[in-house]
């Protein structure tokens, strides 16, 4: 599952009841883990989308982005 493609469809019930802690990229792993907390089980649909690149604007790393990623599963989902 790539949770930084940007798509995600849910009940806004349940996003009316989550409180939030994140600021960066690791908003969309603490979303995720809190949804799941929820009995919401996220499914992976196909999506076509061109990924940009460092040039283009992207912004994201693996290594700076990625220890946070993990971070906030262990925070968020492991609690």
């Amino acid at each position: 599952m790539d949770p930084w493609t940007c798509y995600r469809l849910f009940p806004s019930s349940v996003l009316k009841k989550i409180k939030f802690y994140s600021q960066g990229f690791e908003f969309d792993t603490e979303l995720i883990c809190k949804l799941v907390r929820y009995g919401l089980k996220p499914k992976e649909v196909p999506i076509d989308y061109s990924a940009r690149s460092f040039e283009d604007g992207k912004k994201i790393n693996v290594f700076r982005d990625g220890p946070k990623a993990l971070i906030a599963i262990l925070k968020y989902r492991l609690k």
